[in-house]
């Protein structure tokens, strides 16, 4: 990290560099929910996010009292994994959401990933499922409210438990 790459594209994923750029339509998306007060960049300086208590992130969460958190990403086998493995060390819910976490890594690298979140949490196969009505407002109660074992209060076809490991059953 650091290795300069020439005059256009900067010093390789260091901070202010054209090649650390958010991708273009998700910087778009964290500008609305900037603007909306429910997006916040934390930027990091290890391969994990929150490798320790007293991150920038550990803080943040602390601070709102999130205890649950969704993972995408790349690369699975590094950041990712690091910061799931760090998370789950501190105490936290984990939902790893497999089809927005990717690698460039060797076959394996990412099945890694899964197999050890499967373990420690729960692996959310499609990323659609957290935007879909009804469920999106049943999964934002999960996240904020703590609901143990109690159907959604507005579809009763779901159900949730908050113990480690986490899970979240839709019945269909």
């Amino acid at each position: 990290f650091g290795a300069y790459l020439g005059p256009e594209h900067g010093k390789l994923l260091f901070r202010g560099e054209l090649n650390s750029d958010l991708y273009g339509p998700l910087q778009t998306e964290y500008e609305k929910g900037k603007l909306a007060g429910t997006d916040v960049w934390i930027h990091k300086d290890r391969m994990s996010g929150i490798w320790g208590r007293n991150t920038p992130l550990e803080e943040h969460l602390t601070k709102h009292n999130i205890k649950t958190l969704f993972w995408s990403g790349v690369n699975a086998d590094q950041c990712v994994l690091g910061s799931v493995v760090d998370a789950y060390s501190l105490g936290y819910d984990i939902v790893a959401v497999e089809d927005t976490i990717a690698t460039t890594s060797p076959t394996g690298a990412k099945e890694n990933l899964m197999y050890n979140s499967i373990r420690v949490g729960h692996v959310l196969v499609q990323a659609r499922i957290l935007f879909s009505a009804p469920y999106a407002l049943c999964l934002r109660e999960l996240i904020w409210m703590e609901i143990a074992n109690t159907p959604c209060a507005a579809h009763q076809n779901i159900k949730y438990t908050t113990r480690t490991p986490i899970s979240v059953t839709i019945y269909e």
